[in-house]
This record gives structure tokens, C-alpha cells and sequence, in this order.
């Protein structure tokens, strides 16, 4: 067994080799279409981030250019203040209602932008009071740091072994 024997290639028929080749269309024509439609999203793509660079010198452009040729405008705070409510309109008769309808309505918008927005008060805020620790509980609070300190010597001597101790 020097070589090994090749088995013979299985022979199509005609009905077999009809339906592979019209396979193979339908395989090149589906592949055709799939590269157009990449190529594209490609062009898609490129075109965007192109825009995208445009748009970002535009913006750099119009950073750089000179603050005198755009000069910079302070707004001016507006005075508060509070106007009386408006006052009521008599109602009209029957036969005006329709054509006062249009003009109740323009009117209410106007007023509504005459009138300044007028924040609440606020209330003063009240001081903490810092209490004073008596002589008792400031003992207890320094036996508690005490305690405090050890445990952590004794964590961070854990971890660290070189940690606290000093040599004279």
C-alpha cells in the first residue's frame, strides 16, 4: 500500500449536471448582488464620515475666527416685575361671540407674555449647633479611638509586615 487507491469520481447524470449549473447561476447572479450592496454601504459610509470631517472644520473655522468680527453680546437681567392681574373682559352677546372668540384668545397669549416670572422667597437656612463633648464621653471617644487605632495597626500590620514597627 504504497499509494492508496483513489475511489472513482461519482458520475452525475444529465438531470444532476442541469440542476448544478443553474445552481451555479443562481449562486454568481446572489453574489453579484451582495457585493453591490457593500460596495454601497461602503460609498454610504465614506460619504458620511466626509460630512462628518466637513462639519468638524466648519466648526473650527468658526472658532477661529476673530472675536471682532462677531462681537459678544451680554445679555441685560430684567428688572422683576409685578404687574396686576388683567382685568376681566365683559362677556360679549350672542351675535359678537364668534368674532370675539379669536380675539379673547390673542389677547389671553399676550397677557400671559406680559406678566414676569416672579421666583418664590426663600427661607434662611438655619446654622448647625456644634455640641460640645463633656468630660465623660470625651474620655469613652478617646478609649474608642484608641481601640480604633490598634485594629487598624493590626489590619495594615497584616498586610503590610514591615508596617509599625520602628527600630531604634
Amino acid at each position: 500500500m504504497d499509494k492508496q487507491e483513489k475511489k472513482p469520481k461519482k458520475q452525475l447524470t444529465e438531470e444532476q449536471l442541469e440542476r448544478l449549473a443553474a445552481a451555479r447561476v443562481k449562486a454568481n447572479a446572489v453574489r453579484k448582488e451582495k457585493a453591490g450592496a457593500r460596495r454601497k454601504e461602503k460609498e454610504l459610509l465614506d460619504l458620511k464620515a466626509k460630512q462628518r470631517q466637513d462639519e468638524v472644520d466648519k466648526e473650527i473655522a468658526s472658532l477661529q475666527q476673530p472675536a471682532t468680527a462677531k462681537p459678544a453680546v451680554k445679555p441685560k437681567r430684567k428688572t422683576k416685575v409685578k404687574m396686576a392681574p388683567p382685568e376681566p373682559e365683559p362677556e360679549p352677546s350672542e351675535s359678537e361671540s364668534s368674532a370675539s372668540e379669536t380675539e379673547s384668545d390673542e389677547s389671553s397669549s399676550s397677557s400671559s407674555e406680559e406678566e414676569a416670572y416672579v421666583p418664590p422667597a426663600r427661607k434662611p437656612r438655619r446654622k448647625k449647633k456644634q455640641h460640645t463633648i463633656s468630660g465623660e464621653k470625651q474620655s469613652d471617644s478617646t478609649a474608642v479611638d484608641a481601640v480604633y487605632n490598634q485594629r487598624m495597626n493590626q489590619a495594615f500590620g497584616s498586610l503590610f509586615p514591615g508596617y509599625g514597627v520602628h527600630e531604634l
